[in-house]
């Protein structure tokens, strides 16, 4: 994904209200499952460098300047990002 593509991306999914929450409970399964499985720590680093990717692109568009409905977005965007890795960093 380009910048511009995935700004749009996150705008867009970030401004909707949940209406999949049977499919993001699904996906959190699998994603705990696969992190349960994950003997050699591959899929850890993967989501992890994954996480830390997206936070550095939130942190640029927000640091270039943002209309104040999109930085709103995207401060929680941001603050769920850093919980997502603590929540990799310390899953057991």
């Amino acid at each position: 994904m380009n910048g511009k593509n995935e700004s749009d991306f996150i705008s867009k999914n970030c401004s909707q209200t949940s209406t999949n929450s049977n499919k993001e409970r699904l996906t959190l399964i699998a994603t705990e499952r696969a992190l349960l499985n994950d003997r050699d720590g591959s899929y850890r680093q993967k989501l992890l460098e994954t996480v830390i990717k997206y936070h550095q692109f939130v942190h640029a568009q927000m640091n270039e300047g943002l209309n104040p409905q999109e930085f709103a977005v995207f401060s929680k965007l941001k603050l769920a990002l850093e919980s997502a890795k603590k929540i990799i960093i310390n899953f057991k």
